[in-house]
C-alpha cells in the first residue's frame, strides 16, 4: 500500500448513506417527541489514525480477493491513499496511474511491476465513520457502514480499471493523455485554471461520461463475484446510478441476469455484446439525457454517439 500525503482538500463528495439497505436492527431508533426524548448520547468516534488503519485492513483484504476472483485484476494493485483536492473526489482511476506513483512505490520497497492503481481519500472512512455515527449508530454499527462504503469505492475505482481496456503493464509515458507527469500535477495541486477548464469540459457532458455501460457491466460482474466474500456488499455501495442519470443499478443487474453466471473473464465479456436487456436500458438512458438539451452541441452530440459505442 502507498501512502502519499499532498495539500488539504476543499471537497469531498459524499455518498448518499446508504443506512436503509442495512438489517432493520441496525438502523437507529425512531426518536420520541421531543418533551418525552431522554439525552441524547454523544456520538460514537474513531481517531483519524485509527480509521486509516481500518481503510488499509478492508483494502487488502479486497485486493487478495480481488485477484484471487477476477484474471483481469490479477497482477499488481496498487491504492494510493493521499488528500484528494478535486471537487467532489473521494477516488480516482486513470489508465497508468500506478506508473505515475511508481517512484514513491520503490522509494517504499513496494513496487511489484507494472499494474493498476487507484487513488483513494484517506480522510474517507473517518468521514463515513462520522456521518453514521451522528445519525444514531452505535460504534459497532458506524464501522460496519464505513467499512461498506470503504469497499464500495475500491471496487469501483477497480471496476474502472476493468473497463479502461489498459491491461495495466502498458508504458504511459509519452502517451499526451496519461503521461503521469501531468497528472499528478492535475489530481494533488489543483491548478485553477486548468480545474476551470476541466469543470466547464465536464459540464457540458453527459453525467454518465465516465459511467459508462462498460463500467457499468464490469460493476454488476465484479460486485457479483464478491458479494459471497464480502459480508453485506450490495450494488448499491458500489455505484449509486442515479447520481450519474442513469436508472438503477438494480435495473441494470436485472437486464444483465442472463450473463451473470457466465464466469469468463470481465473484460472479455464487456467487449461482447450485451444482452438485450441491458441495452435497451441504456439506451433509453442516453436518449433521455439527449432529449433533455435544447441545442446540443458538436461536442454532446459526439459524446452521446460514444456513450451508445460503450454498449454493444
Amino acid at each position: 500500500m502507498i501512502e502519499t500525503m499532498a495539500p488539504p482538500r476543499r471537497e469531498i463528495y459524499r455518498p448518499t448513506p446508504w443506512w436503509n439497505q442495512m438489517p432493520a436492527a441496525a438502523l437507529p431508533t425512531p426518536q420520541a417527541p421531543a418533551a418525552h426524548r431522554p439525552p441524547a448520547a454523544t456520538p460514537a468516534t474513531l481517531t483519524a489514525a485509527a480509521a486509516k488503519t481500518r481503510a488499509l485492513a478492508v483494502t487488502d483484504g479486497l485486493l487478495d480477493q480481488m485477484q484471487r476472483i477476477e484474471p483481469g485484476l490479477s497482477g499488481p494493485l496498487y491504492v494510493v491513499f493521499g488528500q484528494l483536492r478535486k471537487q467532489n473526489m473521494a477516488g480516482q482511476y486513470f489508465p497508468g496511474l500506478a506508473a505515475t506513483f511508481e517512484a514513491d512505490a520503490r522509494a517504499a520497497g513496494l513496487w511489484h511491476g507494472r499494474g493498476h492503481g487507484v487513488l483513494l481519500d484517506e480522510d474517507q472512512y473517518q468521514i463515513d465513520f462520522s456521518d453514521a455515527a451522528a445519525a444514531g449508530l452505535t460504534a459497532q454499527q458506524a464501522n460496519a457502514y464505513a467499512t461498506l462504503a470503504c469497499s464500495g469505492k475500491v471496487i469501483h475505482e477497480f471496476c474502472h480499471a476493468l473497463a479502461s481496456g489498459f491491461s495495466g503493464t502498458e508504458d504511459p509515458l509519452g502517451n499526451s493523455e496519461f503521461d503521469p507527469r501531468e497528472v499528478r500535477s492535475v489530481v494533488f495541486n489543483d491548478s485553477p485554471d486548468k480545474l476551470r477548464a476541466a469543470t466547464a469540459y465536464d459540464a457540458a457532458l453527459p453525467p454518465f461520461q465516465k459511467h459508462d455501460a462498460a463500467f457499468l457491466r464490469a460493476v454488476i460482474h465484479l460486485t457479483a463475484r464478491m458479494m459471497p466474500t464480502t459480508k453485506g456488499l450490495m450494488l448499491d455501495h458500489v455505484v449509486h446510478c442515479e447520481k450519474f442519470g442513469l436508472s438503477p443499478i438494480g435495473q441494470y443487474a436485472l437486464g444483465l441476469a442472463k450473463e451473470l453466471p457466465i464466469r469468463a473473464p470481465i473484460a472479455r465479456l464487456i467487449a461482447s455484446p450485451a444482452p438485450a436487456a441491458f441495452r435497451n436500458l441504456w439506451k433509453d438512458d442516453v436518449a433521455k439525457w439527449y432529449a433533455s438539451l435544447t441545442n446540443p452541441t458538436d461536442l454532446q452530440i459526439e459524446a452521446g454517439a460514444k456513450a451508445l459505442r460503450s454498449c454493444p
